[in-house]
């Protein structure tokens, strides 16, 4: 923070941005809680406490927000995504595999105890994975792979017939032989 702040305002600086609450920021920051409402509104008007309040959002944001590489991670891992990954060899679910092996590619895991025909418990586990075709969707927009691609084109025609030595009838008559023929 700047040196011409006292030690308070450090301090309601830290505060407000706990809940964003001028009159509790003001008390925990150690000023009288009779006039509490009153500083800390007066405190956030000034632009210093508004600067160093602005200072701690943006690294709070730089810490806390996704970053690109991140979001292609996970994305990633969604789209890799196997059902078969997180099984043991019995078909179960591995609570291992889920816990080390890209557990944010799974959607959900439900479990329901019921009773079998043979009234013995029973344990049903509903494995539902994220939708791997979407995350690959999102992944190529992420990084722009369904962006359309120039394309150029070089041609040279050759033997193109001299159209104006054609009478204007030779020319209807090619036109209509063109349109059969597909072309414009």
């Amino acid at each position: 923070m700047c040196r011409e702040l006292t030690a308070k305002q450090e301090s309601f600086i830290h505060e407000y941005v706990v809940d964003f609450n001028g009159t509790d920021a003001a008390i925990r920051a150690g000023y009288s809680t009779s006039g509490a409402s009153v500083t800390g509104c007066r405190l956030l008007t000034e632009p210093r406490i508004a600067a160093g309040i602005k200072a701690i959002q943006q690294d709070h944001r730089n810490k806390n927000i996704m970053q690109y590489d991140e979001a292609c991670s996970i994305l990633s891992s969604v789209a890799r995504g196997n059902v078969a990954d997180y099984l043991d060899i019995d078909g179960r679910i591995d609570n291992d595999k889920v816990r080390n092996k890209s557990p944010e590619a799974i959607q959900s895991i439900e479990i329901k105890h019921t009773v079998g025909d043979d009234m013995q418990p029973v344990e049903v586990i509903k494995f539902r994975m994220h939708d791997r075709i979407r995350a690959i969707e999102r992944l190529a927009k992420l990084l722009g792979w369904d962006q359309p691609t120039k394309t150029q084109v070089e041609a040279t025609v050759t033997n193109q017939p001299d159209l104006s030595k054609l009478t204007a009838e030779e020319l209807v008559v090619m036109e209509e032989m063109m349109t059969k023929a597909g072309g414009s």
